[in-house]
């Protein structure tokens, strides 16, 4: 999944610097890690991506933490409807990707 991410990323589109990808990384982290799941912090976090490879490049950079990746993660931590929400956001950025 990261190598696939970092060959779909076109670094001519990214609209974010790679400060503000590792901190929408670790906002993600923290969003899922621990008892409870902070979805509205998922969702912002993800609304900052303005191209397709402003995602690729947070995929990639998430990598794998505690033996998961992004969206193991947010499949463990996001319920149906969660993940729906989080992909009309994605889709609402006119960004050709689902979890």
């Amino acid at each position: 999944v990261i190598e696939r991410a970092n060959e779909e990323m076109d670094v001519s589109q990214l609209t974010l610097t790679t400060q503000q990808i590792h901190t929408i990384c670790e906002r993600l982290y923290n969003a899922m890690s621990g008892f409870a799941t902070d979805e509205d912090a998922i969702y912002d976090a993800i609304s900052t991506c303005g191209s397709r490879s402003d995602l690729m490049a947070v995929i990639a950079t998430f990598g794998v933490k505690d033996g998961q990746t992004l969206a193991e993660w947010l499949y463990d931590d996001l319920n149906g409807s969660e993940l729906n929400h989080l992909n009309s956001i994605i889709s609402s950025k006119n960004i050709n990707y689902k979890f």
